[in-house]
């Protein structure tokens, strides 16, 4: 298989990724326990190629999914959104952020 020996790390990307960040996180598993469980799925097939290369997507078990949380809502015709233009740094481009 062509990800089996591979060594699963953490980078900044994915250690921004906790509770009240406004990014999916992970509730009750740390990092090393989420790496420790992808790298399982990797050996054992479980996982698809990603949107660009050295990208995988690793099919969580299903008795882990419920550490998982997503901050994505459903949008219907009552939400009320609000847009707003904002920039993240003075060096960069603005743009419309709606909430």
């Amino acid at each position: 298989m062509k990800y089996q020996n591979l060594n699963i790390g953490i980078n900044e990307f994915v250690r921004r990724q906790v509770k009240d960040s406004g990014k999916a996180y992970a509730d009750g598993l740390t990092f090393g326990e989420i790496a420790s469980h992808g790298a399982e799925q990797l050996k054992k097939g479980h996982y698809s190629e990603g949107y660009r290369d050295g990208v995988v997507i690793v099919q969580v078990d299903q008795k882990l999914t419920h550490h998982f949380i997503c901050p994505f809502v459903k949008i219907t015709n009552e939400t009320k959104l609000s847009a707003t233009m904002v920039q993240r740094r003075p060096e960069e481009t603005p743009y419309i952020q709606i909430r």
